[in-house]
C-alpha cells in the first residue's frame, strides 16, 4: 500500500484549501473519463462536444491527452503540487513555461512506458512545444467549463474545507482522513495510508508543506508533489449537492425572509457561521444578522464547540419549516374535483 511518513511538524504546516489548478485538472479527467458518476454525466455531456472539437482541431493536444492518463497514474506536469494553496489559475500556469520537451516527455513515458507517437518526439530536447500545448490544454479547460462557474463550485470547496477543519480541532486527523478519499486512512505513528496500491512507503518528514485539496473529481483523486519537497493530495469533495437543497417554501421565506429562510432550511445539522458563508454565499455580517433573529425567535440554538460557535435548529426550527413544506405541498396539489 501507499505510505506516508509524518511527523508533528508537518502535521503542523499542513493546511486545507483550494486551487484553481488543480480544480481544472479535475475537469479535464472527467472529459476524459469514460465511466463519470451519474451526477456528473450531465456536465461532461454539456461540454465534451467542444472539449473534442478543440482535440481535433490541436493534434498536438490531443496526443497530450492520450498519453497523460492512466488507470492509477496521471503524468506530473498535470498534478504538480502549487507554491501555495489560493493562487489564481495564471499564476500556477507559469510553471509550464518552466519545462523542456525532454522532461514533458519523460513523464510521459512514466505514465505509459513504450514508444511515443512521433508527433511527440518531433521538437527537439530543449524546445517547449509540449509545455505550450499543456498550457494550452488547460487553459481551454478552465476559461471555458471551470470559470465560467467557478464561484458555485468555490462555495461547495470552501464548504468542505471549513467542515473539515471544524472536525480537525475536535476529533483529530482521524475523523478528517479516514472518509476523505478511498483506501486513505489515518494509521497511527506518523503513519499516513494514501491508497491501497503496492508503493514503497515515502519519507515526508522533511517536507515543506503538505497540502489538502477538494475537487470535483472522479474517484480517489491524485496526490502531487513538486521539486521543492512540497506534496498534497487531491480529493473528491462532499457537499455536491449542497446546492441541490430542498429551497425554503414560500410560506417561510415570506415569514422569515428569505434569506433567513434559506439558513433555517440548512440547520439540521450544526454549522457555524463560516460555513453557512461558503455554502450561502452571503456575507459574514448578512450571516450574523439572520442568525441573531433566528435565535431570538427561538428557531435555532447555539453552542461553542473549541473556537467555534455552532447553530442547529430547534423544535419550533423544525415545526416551521415541516408547517411551511407540508403547506406548501398542499398548495401545490391536485385539488379535489366536485
Amino acid at each position: 500500500m501507499g505510505i506516508w511518513r509524518i511527523d508533528a511538524d508537518l502535521l503542523a504546516k499542513s493546511s486545507f484549501g483550494l486551487s484553481e489548478m488543480a480544480e481544472t485538472v479535475a475537469a479535464l479527467k472527467l472529459l476524459t473519463d469514460a465511466t463519470p458518476q451519474p451526477w456528473q454525466q450531465e456536465w461532461r455531456t454539456t461540454h465534451r462536444p467542444a472539449f473534442r472539437e478543440m482535440l481535433a482541431g490541436r493534434p498536438v493536444v490531443r496526443a497530450l491527452v492520450e498519453h497523460s492518463f492512466a488507470p492509477s497514474w496521471t503524468v506530473q506536469f498535470l498534478t504538480r503540487a502549487p507554491r501555495r494553496l489560493g493562487l489564481p489559475f495564471e499564476a500556477e500556469l507559469e510553471i509550464f513555461g518552466a519545462y523542456t520537451d525532454d522532461q514533458i516527455r519523460e513523464q510521459l513515458y512514466e505514465v505509459r512506458p513504450g514508444r511515443l507517437p512521433s508527433i511527440l518526439t518531433a521538437s527537439g530536447p530543449d524546445d517547449r512545444v509540449l509545455a505550450d500545448a499543456a498550457a494550452e490544454l488547460v487553459s481551454w479547460v478552465w476559461t471555458e467549463t471551470v470559470q465560467p462557474e467557478w464561484d458555485r463550485r468555490r462555495r461547495v470547496l470552501r464548504a468542505d474545507v471549513v467542515a473539515r477543519t471544524a472536525r480537525l480541532a475536535t476529533g483529530g486527523w482521524s475523523a478528517v482522513i479516514d472518509d476523505m478519499r478511498p483506501g486513505m486512512r489515518w494509521l497511527g505513528g506518523g503513519e499516513l495510508q494514501i491508497n491501497t496500491f503496492g508503493y514503497p512507503p515515502r519519507d515526508l518528514r522533511a517536507a515543506k508543506a503538505l497540502y489538502f485539496i477538494p475537487t470535483h473529481c472522479t474517484g480517489r483523486g491524485w496526490s502531487m508533489w513538486d521539486e521543492e519537497n512540497r506534496f498534497g493530495l487531491v480529493y473528491p469533495v462532499t457537499g455536491v449537492f449542497a446546492e441541490d437543497l430542498v429551497p425554503a417554501s414560500n410560506a417561510l421565506a415570506n415569514l422569515l425572509g428569505r434569506g433567513r429562510a434559506d439558513v433555517l432550511t440548512r440547520l439540521d445539522s450544526p454549522m457555524s457561521t463560516t460555513q453557512l458563508v461558503a455554502i450561502t454565499g452571503l456575507s459574514l455580517g448578512t450571516i450574523g444578522d439572520h442568525l441573531k433573529i433566528l435565535r431570538e425567535a427561538g428557531a435555532i440554538q447555539r453552542r461553542r464547540s473549541g473556537r467555534e460557535v455552532l447553530y442547529w435548529r430547534t423544535k419550533l426550527g423544525n415545526l416551521l419549516l415541516t408547517e411551511s413544506q407540508q403547506t406548501q405541498s398542499q398548495q401545490t396539489g391536485s385539488q379535489p374535483t366536485d
